[in-house]
């Protein structure tokens, strides 16, 4: 297919990234004091340039750093506002583009640094499978409040009717992206299949908002059934 050369590149490429973001989310949420993480942001908005997205990516971790440590309980509204730049869609998807597309007009650029629809519910879609499915483990090793302890807070729900709430949230965003997915005409097919595997990536992992302690052993048994186990 002749999308195919420029999917591998990015496939590579991106692979890259989520380590970079892993080890970031790591030093944000487990490592770091939070004197040591403002100056880490400090150096990040210095010597990154914006254009590369980190700027905000990092911010958006040193507030919910600031809320963890303040035992601060943000509401839903609050959180996901943060929280969908933090998910680190933004900063993924940023690479992946000038990893796919060919040529990057400026108009183009400055579209994707405007955050158009299809890219908020992506961002949105990930968050929340990733809150359903992981919120408790995140917790118990020091993290901040996520979108269903927000809405338990915020409006003295129980926790399965936050669940609910959270999932027809998702289930929304999910509409919302499939509505927008084609009305982009400044990006090309192949960086919107891009942001679709996003999405479903994270429906993979996550599917059906089910809990996981440890989503690693999820992912490698997954691999697993994929490539060495036979189909029944």
């Amino acid at each position: 297919m002749a999308f195919e050369p420029q999917l591998q590149h990015g496939r590579r490429m991106l692979a890259k990234i989520c380590q970079l973001v892993t080890t970031m989310d790591d030093i944000y949420d487990i490592y770091g004091t939070l004197d040591e993480l403002k100056l880490l942001t400090d150096a990040i908005a210095r010597f990154v340039a914006r254009s590369l997205l980190m700027a905000d990516y990092s911010k958006a971790y040193l507030t919910e750093a600031k809320w963890y440590h303040s035992g601060y309980t943000p509401t839903l509204r609050e959180y996901l506002d943060n929280a969908t730049v933090s998910v680190s869609g933004e900063v993924i998807l940023g690479w992946g583009y000038f990893c796919v597309e060919n040529p990057i007009t400026k108009e183009a650029f400055h579209y994707l640094e405007q955050r158009p629809n299809v890219l908020q519910w992506t961002f949105l879609i990930m968050r929340l499978a990733d809150d359903l499915a992981t919120w408790k483990s995140e917790i118990k090793r020091g993290d901040v409040p996520k979108s269903i302890q927000g809405y338990m807070y915020e409006t003295g729900a129980s926790e399965e009717e936050a669940r609910q709430q959270i999932r027809y949230l998702l289930n929304e965003a999910w509409k919302k992206m499939n509505r927008d997915l084609f009305s982009n005409p400044l990006f090309s097919q192949t960086f919107i299949r891009v942001v679709l595997g996003m999405a479903q990536l994270t429906s993979c992992i996550y599917p059906d908002g089910e809990e996981y302690d440890d989503v690693l052993l999820k992912s490698t048994d997954m691999a697993k059934s994929l490539f060495f186990e036979p189909i029944p």
